[in-house]
């Protein structure tokens, strides 16, 4: 592909036609780009990977020489700077293209298009604070964008949480899994997903036997993530008690933003959760508020046939969360919130007030 590239370079040089010698280049510079995507693409994959590549240093020079002629498009030569680096993972140079790029008018710097990109390079740096500012920007001007970007919003809060609890910044990192959680919903609207509208953040299901893996997931959602957090029909963040368990149970899971239920071998033996699995389920479709369900299953278990067509989370073993394990936590966390996300979302309704750049 490189080599292609490159004979087309030889070509366009000796072209006299100004028509076909642009032809040419573009044809070379989009050759060039595809050879960088694979390279990328194969280095995230396979660890150590070092490609031996030209691409670069030809579309670099390439570029500089597009950025002085005057037939180009100084916008256009801005934004294949800023894809370039951001294919050899040079996210903060990127980022200096975009922000010249929406520095040029005051419709370049409100075009959600470049907002995203500029979040997605934030995201990368690990510039959490700022990506979640330039979310809020395209939220603003263009929520079908948002929405169709509703897992890179879930990044950014999650590995924003995840990242301030590794600096200690406590506060910041649960006002971040507090958002985060919102995200594993059924709603599949960013403006839908509100924080006022839930009692509990998430409610946790399980049988007697796997009571104890129940409470140390309880107190790492609670104590370390910050989360208002119910357990069965007894335990629960405000310490609340119901006389009637399954009217008591109705109204939390009801209330509840996430469902989770611990499975172990006795419990789907016995099928002590098959009330409160399908209550879930009822609640998951009748309820507006779009309540989310994902199934632990510890020992590497199948989850009950009633509740499969939602998310699974495998757990090898019984669940253990000890302070000494803050990495191990850490992953768990991100591993477990990611695969919430893949609710089965209700068919999509179209949005008349929804806003676009043409508003």
């Amino acid at each position: 592909m490189e080599q292609h590239a490159l004979c087309l370079q030889e070509i366009a040089e000796t072209e006299n036609a100004p028509d076909k010698k642009e032809a040419l280049y573009t044809n070379m510079k989009e050759l060039l780009f595809e050879a960088m995507e694979k390279a990328a693409s194969i280095a995230t994959q396979v660890p150590f990977y070092q490609p031996r590549s030209t691409a670069f240093p030809s579309l670099k020079e390439m570029l500089l020489r597009q950025d002085k002629g005057k037939i180009y498009n100084k916008r256009i030569t801005l934004k294949e700077f800023a894809r370039l680096y951001e294919l050899i993972g040079k996210y903060g140079h990127a980022l200096s293209f975009y922000t010249k790029i929406s520095q040029m008018s005051e419709t370049d710097s409100k075009d959600p298009e470049i907002l995203l990109k500029m979040a997605r390079n934030y995201v990368k740096q690990q510039d959490f604070r700022n990506s979640l500012l330039f979310f809020n920007l395209i939220e603003a001007s263009c929520s079908r964008l948002a929405d169709d970007n509703r897992k890179l919003y879930f990044e950014a809060y999650l590995e924003g949480a995840l990242y301030a609890l590794e600096q200690d910044n406590i506060k910041e990192a649960k006002s971040r899994f507090k958002r985060t959680v919102r995200f594993c919903s059924r709603r599949k609207m960013i403006s839908e997903v509100d924080d006022e509208e839930w009692s509990y953040d998430i409610h946790i299901q399980t049988s007697r036997d796997a009571e104890a893996n129940g409470l140390k997931l309880f107190d790492l959602l609670e104590k370390t993530c910050g989360l208002k957090v119910s357990l069965n029909d007894y335990q629960t963040t405000e310490e609340l008690k119901y006389d009637g368990i399954y009217e008591g149970i109705g109204d939390i899971m009801e209330q509840s933003c996430l469902i989770i239920f611990i499975f172990d071998d006795d419990s789907l033996r016995k099928g002590d959760l098959r009330y409160y699995i399908n209550m879930a389920v009822e609640l998951n479709i009748e309820s507006s508020l779009g309540t989310g369900i994902i199934s632990i299953c510890l020992g590497g278990l199948n989850a009950p046939v009633e509740i499969k067509s939602f998310p699974v989370f495998l757990q090898p073993q019984h669940l253990d969360f000890s302070e000494k394990m803050k990495n191990e936590n850490s992953q768990w966390l991100r591993d477990f919130f990611w695969k919430t996300t893949e609710q089965p979302f209700p068919p999509s309704v179209p949005n008349e007030t929804d806003k676009t750049d043409s508003d």
